[in-house]
């Protein structure tokens, strides 16, 4: 199994719903209560119950989102932005659903599970065949010995079907590959300051080769973006694998989870506020969204055919790869949605977290799985065009409850809980992987 070692927000699994312990004593700063997630209010600190070893004591709520007085807690505070900004949106908003009369919409979702994923499949590759191919110049670079291991053709395959995907909106303006193993780490690094002195980068990549390559362990990916526009993607192999033995199809769908967060980032670009992968604390849209789109539009785009693409959402989303995810409730679930945040929530274990994090934690990977199935819900109802929309608007300074309404002329607030019930169900008839 392929680790993926982008530096990425940390998914922060979402505190229960804001309701206050009736019938309780005053709450005091660790002092017991009885129900993990319930808040309890005095005139001057807001509590919540949290889990302390096996105790349930109280602790101070520290509000992760906005500091006003909306009920839904998601939104990081918006970066300013140029005030001549306007994001680039291809289509018609707010978007509606689909009116075919087989159609998943937001009523029937939750009774049409088995069907999500052909329908995200379908709208995608509608869409995508649809869109007229950008001019992205890109270049792909496999290391000395790696050629018989790697397939060039397979790779750029998912790059310009990736490319034609996001077709209308901010892409990167230059896109590089560098496939490599730890024996050509000294290629990799000669390779990236090539091109860093042909394309005029003030700053190397080097870091970014480390990242994903030891002399142990050599099998990850990740990704990032010049404040100048340009992306790319770094892809370690396995040292001493053979073409038998090394998965090509692994190895591309990074290259599309990657591709998407380039675009994600691409939107930041005429903000005044670019940002380069990572730098999560410029960043507005909740981190299940963040790494969920990269994860949902990964699924076709490193597939293009729906048994490689169902392939590749059971190996994403239902592996849980020892993050310790337990409760699978349709309200655990609601309340991750509404209240990831980049700094600190309560995950749905009832487990205080604190701070940005590497994916080193556990937590840190459940925007590709559980992120993944909302977002690929999202998909299958609207269509994949909206989901980039939304960080569009996040780039032009919104929050995501004002980005989300704008999109798809709902409240997010009604939407969760929806896709609350869309994940319980999932994650029932499918057992993930611990």
């Amino acid at each position: 199994m392929r680790k993926l070692s982008i530096l990425v927000c940390f998914i922060l699994l979402a505190a229960p719903l804001a309701i206050t312990q009736a019938n309780a004593a005053t709450p005091k700063l660790g002092g017991a209560c009885s129900k993990v997630g319930s808040f309890g209010d005095t005139p001057k600190v807001r509590y919540i119950c949290v889990k302390s070893g096996k105790k349930l004591v109280w602790a101070v709520w520290k509000n992760p989102s906005t500091t006003n007085n909306s009920a839904n807690k998601s939104s990081a505070t918006p970066v300013p932005v140029k005030a001549e900004f306007k994001p680039v949106i291809p289509i018609k908003l707010p978007v509606t659903q689909d009116p075919a009369s087989n159609a998943i919409t937001l009523e029937n979702i939750v009774n049409r599970i088995a069907d999500i994923p052909q329908a995200a499949f379908e709208k995608s590759d509608s869409m995508t065949n649809q869109n007229k191919m950008p001019i992205i110049p890109h270049d792909l670079f496999i290391a000395p010995g790696l050629e018989s291991v790697v397939s060039s053709a397979h790779i750029n395959e998912i790059t310009n079907r990736a490319m034609k995907y996001f077709a209308g909106f901010q892409q990167t303006k230059y896109f590089a590959v560098y496939v490599y193993d730890f024996a050509n780490i000294a290629w990799a690094k000669k390779q990236t300051d090539v091109v860093a002195k042909s394309r005029n980068y003030k700053n190397e990549i080097y870091g970014a080769i480390l990242a994903p390559c030891s002399a142990t362990d050599c099998n990850g990916d990740g990704a990032s973006m010049y404040p100048v526009g340009d992306g790319y993607s770094m892809v370690s192999v396995s040292n001493g694998q053979t073409a038998a033995q090394e998965n090509d199809w692994a190895i591309s769908g990074g290259i599309a989870h990657n591709y998407a967060h380039t675009v994600q980032f691409a939107q930041y670009m005429g903000t005044g506020n670019e940002v380069a992968v990572g730098q999560v604390s410029k960043m507005v849209p909740p981190c299940w969204i963040f790494e969920g789109v990269a994860s949902a539009t990964a699924w076709y785009n490193n597939t293009g055919n729906l048994s490689e693409y169902l392939r590749a959402r059971k190996n994403t989303a239902f592996n849980f790869r020892g993050s310790g995810l337990k409760s699978l409730t349709v309200e655990s679930f609601t309340n991750y949605l509404l209240y990831s945040s980049h700094t600190e929530t309560i995950d749905v274990n009832g487990n205080k977290i604190e701070g940005d994090s590497f994916t080193t934690s556990p937590a840190s990977r459940m925007g590709n799985q559980v992120g993944g199935l909302a977002a690929e819900a999202l998909i299958a109802i609207y269509g994949p065009q909206a989901v980039i929309a939304l960080d569009a608007f996040n780039a032009a300074g919104d929050n995501f409850e004002i980005a989300f309404q704008k999109v798809y002329g709902v409240s997010w607030k009604k939407v969760a809980p929806i896709l609350g019930q869309v994940l319980a169900a999932e994650y029932k008839e499918t057992s993930p992987t611990p």
